[in-house]
């Protein structure tokens, strides 16, 4: 039996997804998604056969985000899992920013830098918040 889905952004959501579990496949660029979304979808399959629970998990948080109206999820009080997805989905969603910003650096470059500084702030005790600004901050710094 199909599944029924509640609108278009869901079953696109779910297609892409699904491709991306089985076959790695990396989703096609669209608007049906949103960008955090379609970045979450987009890791999931570049990590494929590999891809850890975490990943499916930021992939439904961005997709809840985005498309369902729901409050975003504070990491302070969620599990740990679940404020490492957030997390995890954040510092993908600036890669993906700073590519286009930048689009005379190599993505791979710019998820490079983002990953250092964030590697680097990442045990500082300031809310996380401050922390993925400070990475904005600095990664601008270093690509500007």
């Amino acid at each position: 039996m199909p599944a029924q889905y509640r609108n278009l952004a869901e079953q696109t959501f779910h297609e892409l997804l699904s491709a991306a579990l089985m076959y790695g496949h990396r989703p096609q660029h669209t608007t049906v998604v949103g960008p955090t979304c379609w970045v979450a979808i987009d890791v999931l399959a570049r990590e494929h056969p590999d891809a850890m629970p975490e990943h499916v998990i930021a992939a439904y948080d961005a997709f809840a985000i985005e498309h369902q109206n729901t409050e975003c999820v504070r990491t302070d009080d969620a599990d740990p899992v679940t404020a490492r997805a957030v997390e995890y989905a954040a510092i993908d969603a600036l890669v993906a920013q700073l590519s286009i910003t930048y689009p005379a650096v190599d993505p791979n470059t710019v998820a490079a830098i983002v990953r250092r500084i964030h590697a680097d702030l990442r045990h500082d005790r300031a809310p996380q918040e401050f922390i993925a600004l400070r990475v904005e901050h600095d990664a601008h710094r270093q690509l500007g």
